[in-house]
């Protein structure tokens, strides 16, 4: 997640929502190219701390400058979000006020052909995101290559809402028998030649939620989600928030049915979408969801 390619959604609110003051404990668990960081300790000055989470080492090397002016105040960690009660608690951090997740990904991170998750250019199909990836190894090419038919529709339908979920997985079941599917283009013109004519009115490519639902089982995003909401618990003080901002309907139910829990009151009734203005300025927006809970006593 470079800063150039990745503009905040939702920063106001998810502001607004956590509620920053001076001297609290802070944790961004998305670091990205480091806005979210920054205004946490912009509004936590003048002695405030924070810490981030990121996979990358480039953009924990681009945040380490952007952010060296705050000196001691931050400190950014190597490590998937899903671990951050073990690392914050590894490092002495027990009492924090407020914690946040921005689950969208950078066009950096969209776009690179060696990971696999875009097919705007052809690549391997592989879509394992470094640390935030399995521990078995499994890669899409697996996943399309050795599912049946039946569990990849399941997957296509459940993951990503795709309504032709069973006729591009028979699709993949027939072209399959001719060799192994290791590209992305390849894939992405599969499913082209396989859904209705007029998919979507237009609105977006074909492949998109099939490659979308690859990208979430390959690196357990749900099962990520749900460990990193069971963490935040652990660490946050009573009375803490945790603000979540989400991109894909499936990962706002998990949000939502977790803030349910009794050990969590809700800030946010309903998830506090973009407005209009928002949108045409960053259209990636256009899916973001937030959700605000606070940690009961």
């Amino acid at each position: 997640r470079i800063e150039s390619h990745h503009s905040p959604v939702r920063l106001e609110e998810a502001m607004l929502g956590l509620g920053p003051t001076a001297g609290g404990v802070y944790v961004d668990g998305t670091l990205g190219g480091g806005s979210h960081t920054e205004e946490l300790l912009v509004r936590s000055s003048p002695d405030g701390r924070v810490y981030s989470f990121e996979i990358y080492p480039q953009a924990l090397e681009h945040a380490q400058r952007r952010l060296s002016r705050y000196g001691s105040r931050w400190m950014g960690i190597e490590a998937n979000f899903a671990q951050w009660s073990r690392e914050l608690q590894g490092r002495g951090v027990n009492e924090v006020d407020g914690m946040m997740l921005d689950l969208g990904f950078s066009s950096d991170e969209l776009n690179d052909p060696e990971i696999g998750i875009s097919f705007q250019q052809d690549g391997v199909l592989d879509m394992r995101l470094g640390v935030l990836a399995n521990d078995d190894g499994l890669t899409a090419a697996q996943v399309v290559n050795t599912w049946s038919p039946q569990a990849l529709a399941d997957l296509f339908f459940t993951y990503a809402d795709e309504r032709h979920a069973r006729r591009i997985a028979q699709a993949i079941m027939y072209e399959r028998r001719k060799g192994y599917i290791v590209a992305t283009k390849h894939l992405a013109e599969l499913i082209v030649s396989t859904v209705p004519g007029g998919y979507e009115a237009g609105r977006i490519h074909p492949a998109t939620r099939v490659f979308l639902a690859l990208r979430m089982v390959v690196n357990r995003e749900l099962e990520h989600l749900k460990e990193a909401i069971d963490g935040a618990w652990d660490v946050l003080k009573p009375g803490g928030r945790l603000a979540i901002i989400t991109f894909q309907s499936i990962e706002d139910r998990v949000v939502k049915l977790a803030f349910k829990e009794g050990r969590w009151e809700a800030l946010t009734k309903k998830p506090l979408e973009p407005s209009a203005e928002e949108c045409r300025q960053n259209p990636r927006a256009r899916s973001a969801k937030l959700r605000v809970a606070t940690k009961l006593l």
